[in-house]
């Protein structure tokens, strides 16, 4: 298994209050059953790897809240843009981990 650093970061817009929130985390902080876990959600990922969504939504709904979720790996960063109603479920328990209370970024 590859063990090389992954940092992930998340923010969250839209919503009916309209309010973002952040969260990071780092595959070189976390404990190693976490860093594990973000590893398997991440390699799962159809297409991660390849620099663009593999998913063509449609533009959000009003008030839909909308995940930008940017993968740090080898040197390149990578930022993908899901809607909450259409988000595949392997996004969704990425989405999930990756917005514990602890990687609370502000």
């Amino acid at each position: 298994m590859d063990t090389s650093p992954i940092r992930v970061e998340l923010r969250r817009t839209g919503g009916i209050a309209g309010r973002e929130a952040r969260w990071r985390a780092d595959t070189a902080r976390m404990p190693a059953h976490q860093a594990h876990d973000l590893r398997r959600l991440i390699d799962t990922l159809p297409g991660l790897g390849l620099g663009h969504n593999l998913w063509p939504f449609p533009p959000p709904a009003a008030d839909e809240v909308v995940y930008h979720l940017t993968v740090a790996r080898d040197g390149i960063d990578r930022t993908y843009v899901f809607h909450d109603s259409t988000m595949p479920r392997q996004v969704r328990d990425l989405v999930n981990l990756v917005s514990a209370p602890v990687n609370r970024a502000f």
